[in-house]
């Protein structure tokens, strides 16, 4: 039954799919680019080599520092939430496992 709703539907939900798809793919690929450290690292290292050399005035040098140095934080924050999250759900998987594993065997018990 269900193959055969997918067939009649797939004229509808095919594209649909696609395009979820397509926008998750996106999504991914922007994250990863935002949350790399290593380019944002290289950014404050271009900034302070342009400083040195005289291309940046005092006042432009720091505000963009200060932009650069918020989203490192930024990522860094992220990242820590993430694993405290990630941590949490295993913490929480762990927790109903052992909660199956002392569940009484059924009827057997019940005698």
């Amino acid at each position: 039954m269900r193959l055969l709703r997918k067939i009649l539907t797939s004229p509808v939900t095919g594209p649909l799919d696609t395009a979820l798809f397509v926008a998750k793919r996106i999504n991914d690929q922007v994250a990863e680019e935002y949350l790399d450290e290593g380019k944002v690292q290289a950014d404050l290292l271009d900034l302070t080599m342009r400083y040195e050399h005289g291309e940046l005035d005092d006042a432009a040098f720091e505000e963009q520092q200060e932009a650069i140095l918020d989203h490192l934080n930024d990522i860094r924050a992220y990242k820590e939430e993430a694993a405290a999250s990630a941590a949490e759900e295993d913490a929480d998987e762990g927790m109903e496992e052992a909660e199956d594993a002392e569940e009484p065997g059924g009827a057997e018990d019940e005698e």
